[in-house]
């Protein structure tokens, strides 16, 4: 409660608070011709990326064949913004099925006759099911893919883990007819549209004046994002765009936009890259493809993995009023640190968040199948103003009564 000075004291509310979860990874999947396939590999810098997926015989990035290599450019340009840990998925690099996703079709469906029929969608998914038992993930990006039917399979993959969100990457093109339709299709808050491309050297750095070349901008953005949520107090629940957000080691965007096309794209949720007066390229827009802000999303993503993770030991747990008071009372203390922090909006606690978990939240049949259900308001934008979470748990049915004797 608040003293004279204005300064909340509360006592730790328990033997098991909750913590914050530590989502600082983010997930690769691409072609490249070395390394284990369908695996999820870990590393923590450009270095280790290419002792592990780089052929020794193609020798640097400069190279022809790493140059065309949409995996490689989006991991260095991952690195070099800010980021600090990556899983890698690689796709084993069929040519023909290379090109055929970084060719999206009119239609937006992949031929069959392409490497074999639907193996594409085949090779997505054994990549996504590697990524199944890993924990820490804040983004997932698939460098170059452009064929909707697949975006659609692994946003539907990400949808179904409601644990980070999916930078997708435009089509590489100047056509932004193209691009503003794209979000209707693929409408969701775990989906975020970046457009367009970035420019990177396409010949030796030790040239004065390199030729450029396209590479998709989502590694570079995911590099950015991480930095973000390193360097800012309020993390993932700050919006990671504006000048802050400017895109290290790249040489613009692929396609100079107007402002007024910006906007155009904006309104149909197409986060964009601007360039700034000082010759930088930043991230100019902060919305999923269904038009929520981006850090909305990751903000209750947070909050949510954080108390399911925190309150894991309920399961042992029998349902029952003194168990939905614990409950309550530890994420109230979780809320009210985060309050404390910064994170959410009000003057006080009751305008910032709220908590209950209550006869009125569990119904009788959710305490005969052990269930407990929670809602938790999050104001995250404005003070009173709810983002409000259901959050249920299966703990222990209560024990049956004795049967009486005959």
């Amino acid at each position: 409660m608040p003293g004279n000075t204005g300064v909340y004291i509360r006592e730790q509310a328990g033997p098991h608070p909750i913590s914050r979860v530590v989502a600082e990874t983010t997930a690769f999947i691409g072609f490249s011709d070395h390394g284990p396939p369908a695996e999820a590999v870990l590393v923590s810098s450009w270095e280790e990326f290419e002792a592990a997926f780089v052929s020794p015989k193609r020798g640097r990035l400069d190279s022809p064949t790493l140059l065309n290599n949409c995996l490689a450019q989006s991991v260095r340009g991952y690195f070099s913004n800010g980021g600090s840990k990556a899983v890698i998925v690689r796709l084993p690099d069929a040519s023909p099925c290379r090109r055929a996703c970084r060719t999206p079709s009119h239609e937006g469906d992949l031929p069959d006759d392409i490497g074999g029929k639907g193996l594409i969608r085949k090779l997505y998914a054994s990549a996504l099911r590697s990524l199944n038992d890993v924990g820490g993930i804040s983004l997932l990006v698939t460098p170059g893919l452009q064929h909707p039917d697949v975006v659609e399979s692994v946003l539907a993959y990400t949808e179904s883990r409601r644990e980070f969100v999916y930078l997708i990457d435009s089509p590489n093109t100047a056509n932004v007819r193209d691009v503003e339709q794209l979000p209707a299709r693929y409408n969701s808050s775990f989906g975020a549209l970046y457009y367009p491309w970035l420019l990177v050297p396409s010949a030796s750095p030790k040239r004065k004046e390199p030729a450029l070349m396209p590479v998709p901008s989502t590694g570079h953005i995911a590099g950015v994002i991480c930095r973000l949520d390193k360097t800012r107090t309020r993390g993932v629940f700050a919006a990671p765009a504006g000048t802050i957000a400017a895109i290290e080691n790249t040489w613009g965007a692929s396609t100079e936009i107007t402002p007024e096309i910006m906007s155009d794209l904006a309104s149909h949720n197409v986060n964009c890259l601007r360039r700034l007066a000082n010759g930088a390229t930043a991230i100019w827009g902060i919305r999923t493809t269904d038009g929520q802000y981006m850090n909305i999303r990751r903000g209750i993503t947070f909050v949510e993995r954080s108390i399911k993770e925190g309150l894991g030991w309920a399961i042992f747990e029998a349902t029952s009023p003194s168990l939905w008071s614990q409950l309550e009372l530890l994420t109230d203390d979780f809320l009210f640190r985060l309050y404390c922090d910064g994170m959410l909006s009000g003057n006080k606690p009751s305008d910032a968040y709220f908590v209950r978990c209550n006869a009125e939240t569990n119904t009788a049949l959710d305490v005969s199948e052990g269930r407990v259900n929670m809602l938790v308001g999050l104001a995250l934008l404005r003070p009173a103003e709810f983002e409000v979470l259901k959050i249920s748990l299966q703990c222990v049915p209560p024990s049956c009564p004795p049967v009486a004797d005959a």
